[in-house]
């Protein structure tokens, strides 16, 4: 059995005490051992730096060059980048 919930405001650090309830219609209810949960904090985001703009200028007829993108200024300032995507936002 699982249950998702959101209890409190969440704040870094913070811990809270669960008991499961069980109710089975006779009786009292039965309570399970008390479980906690720690909230870890939430790292910083990484910082992307995809590089100056380019400008490509397609002539007709001309042999098409590839355009290098360079993301070696991006970094992870919790640790290290894991992976790198690259995404067409806009444009023919």
């Amino acid at each position: 059995m699982a249950y998702q919930f959101f209890d409190g405001d969440g704040a870094p650090g913070a811990t809270y005490y669960y008991k499961l309830e069980r109710l089975h219609g006779e009786g009292p209810p039965e309570y399970s051992e008390a479980r906690s949960v720690t909230l870890q904090p939430v790292g910083e985001p990484p910082v992307a730096d995809a590089g100056p703009d380019r400008m490509v200028i397609l002539t007709e007829g001309a042999e098409r060059e590839p355009v290098l993108l360079d993301a070696s200024g991006s970094f992870d300032p919790d640790g290290t980048i894991v992976e790198y995507g690259w995404y067409k936002s806009g444009g023919g």
